[in-house]
């Protein structure tokens, strides 16, 4: 980039601008070559403009490759999470169904939101994922291996990339003159589950009018599971469980016994106390999980049949992510340059819930129903008015409820 220096040319223009008028005096232009000096560009996220650094007011944070090798996390999104930028309104990979969060992590500069955080590759928009509605960019798309450094813009920059940059821009910017071939794998093995493996291969050539190198990154980690983490594998505590149980129980009331409450199945076993039961076990196999409430104990009617429902569910989900990246630059003259980029990914991801509550509407049963809940504790639902009964139950026997995301 050419800087014309016209400083001084300029400052004598004014001083002698009355005297210009008054003598005829011929003013020789100096050389160009003289006063145009070459400056190098750098690239400056937070402009559009090829500037040096000193000329920006904008606050940017640069996380270089040696810091993500040394924070020993396996992705792109783990580093940006972790940094005190973020906030409220970013979404790791969860184990559920909301918008398909099992295979999206993304980052929320200053709480605003992850849709109002933009994120850049070397400048260049990359697509919104469509688990997030389109409104926001998915980091697992992103190959750790090609990152080179990342800039973090920590001011609004709505003036110049839109609404989407009002709480920062990220800027990832990739490797360049990469020369020859590199392999890397990492693994983990967490304590309570979730091991992964993360296995990369890069290769490139390069030479003075350009470069072309490619990456290729293979990312596997296994789920965990609450019933795995000693202080998540029981939901708090056994009268805090889900209240829709299996065998379950029912809220019975207008009957001719004045009994108005809930009424547990006599089927739902008793709940483990102290010693070996706290592992889970009880004493009725064939309805796992399932245990009566307090007040339900002992063969006590009256009460509730719950479910210990974090034995089923995944705290982090499975995935499977696969990415391949491409990318050339050459010069085709002085003052032109041609990039190319194709970037190819698939993120595959399972989790799971509990089995399904049975509501919406809620299975009813009146007084000459046979299998009347209070028929089961030797009332006569023939010659006396059982009344109307309310099921709260699971649907343990038809399984879990899991969910398989895959993002292209």
């Amino acid at each position: 980039m050419k800087i014309k220096l016209f400083g001084k040319a300029f400052s004598t223009f004014v001083a002698c601008g009355v005297a210009a008028a008054l003598f005829a005096v011929p003013a020789w232009s100096q050389d160009e070559d003289e006063d145009a000096a070459e400056l190098g560009t750098i690239e400056v996220t937070g402009s559009r403009l090829k500037q040096t650094d000193v000329e920006t007011a904008s606050p940017v944070t640069i996380i270089s490759r040696e810091q993500i090798a040394l924070s020993g996390f396996a992705t792109v999104a783990e580093v940006l999470q972790t940094t005190p930028y973020n906030s409220f309104g970013s979404f790791k990979e969860t184990s559920g169904y909301a918008n398909g969060q099992a295979v999206v992590n993304n980052i929320s500069l200053r709480g605003l939101g992850s849709a109002r955080t933009l994120v850049l590759i070397d400048g260049r928009r990359i697509a919104s994922t469509g688990s997030s509605g389109g409104s926001a960019q998915n980091l697992n798309q992103i190959p750790t291996s090609i990152v080179e450094r990342v800039e973090i813009l920590r001011d609004g920059a709505s003036a110049i990339y839109g609404s989407d940059a009002i709480a920062g821009v990220i800027n990832i910017i990739t490797r360049k003159d990469f020369d020859g071939m590199e392999f890397s794998l990492t693994t983990g093995r967490p304590q309570a589950g979730a091991e992964y493996i993360r296995a990369n291969m890069t290769g490139g050539i390069s030479n003075s009018r350009g470069n072309m190198y490619y990456t290729i990154q293979h990312y596997g980690r296994n789920p965990q599971y609450y019933r795995d983490i000693e202080y998540a594998a029981h939901a708090y505590n056994y009268d805090y469980f889900s209240s829709f149980g299996y065998p379950g129980s029912a809220y019975v009331y207008g009957n001719d016994f004045g009994i108005a409450g809930y009424v547990v199945d006599p089927r739902c076993p008793e709940k483990p106390v102290g010693g070996a039961g706290d592992d889970g076990s009880n004493s009725n196999p064939a309805f796992p999980n399932s245990y009566r409430w307090a007040g339900a104990a002992g063969g006590n009617m009256m009460g509730r049949c719950g479910y210990d429902f974090a034995q089923d569910i995944m705290s982090i989900p499975r995935v499977k992510r696969n990415a391949v990246l491409l990318k050339s630059s050459m010069e085709v003259t002085p003052d032109v340059d041609a990039h190319a980029v194709l970037m190819i990914s698939q993120n595959d991801s399972d989790s799971r819930f509990a089995g399904t509550p049975i509501t919406s509407p809620y299975p009813t049963m009146y007084g000459d129903n046979p299998h009347h809940p209070l028929q089961a504790y030797g009332y006569d639902c023939v010659a006396n008015e059982c009344g109307t009964a309310i099921l709260l139950a699971r649907s343990v026997p038809n399984g879990t409820r899991d969910n398989n995301v895959i993002e292209n």
